[in-house]
């Protein structure tokens, strides 16, 4: 295909110009899709290579190699959740595939990891504001065992 032999020389417009030609007589060959999305890997397009490989699995979503190919951007760019997805597709298509299963424990993994440094991140981010609040802010908060409403909560108690 012409997009495959520009983009093999590293003729970008001409390897896009190719690929739309081709999808304006069929926007759903998932072939196509795939070389666009590798195409848009290649130059560094991460938006654009998920859009072609959202469109793609439009197209066929129980295809195998669309799955795996979705499932390999989608973990590349920490979506693991619809990764595992893209590969739990692949299973079902093709039971026992065992480079299937092993994503899937190991992105269970990433999703876990991925929380945790989330969860750890919010609280540092708390940690760092409280010290930029100064040493006051904590000392008001311990005298009042209902912390910082204290006041707000005894004037409602009355």
């Amino acid at each position: 295909m012409a997009l495959n032999k520009a983009a093999g020389k590293g003729q970008w417009k001409e390897a896009f110009t190719a690929a739309c030609d081709a999808l304006k007589s069929n926007p759903w060959e998932v072939s196509t899709l795939l070389d666009v999305g590798e195409a848009y890997q290649q130059i560094g397009s991460d938006d654009c290579q998920l859009f072609v490989m959202r469109w793609a699995l439009d197209a066929a979503p129980k295809d195998i190699a669309v799955n795996r190919k979705a499932a390999e951007t989608l973990t590349r760019l920490g979506q693991f959740d619809q990764a595992i997805s893209c590969w739990r597709r692949v299973e079902q298509a093709k039971p026992g595939d065992e480079e299937a299963s092993k994503s899937i424990s190991k992105l269970s993994v990433e999703r876990t990891i991925q929380k945790r440094r989330l969860q750890r991140g919010d609280s540092e981010r708390v940690d760092r504001f409280e010290r930029a609040r100064g040493s006051d802010a904590r000392a008001r908060r311990s005298e009042s065992p209902r912390g910082d409403c204290g006041r707000g909560c005894s004037e409602v108690e009355r």
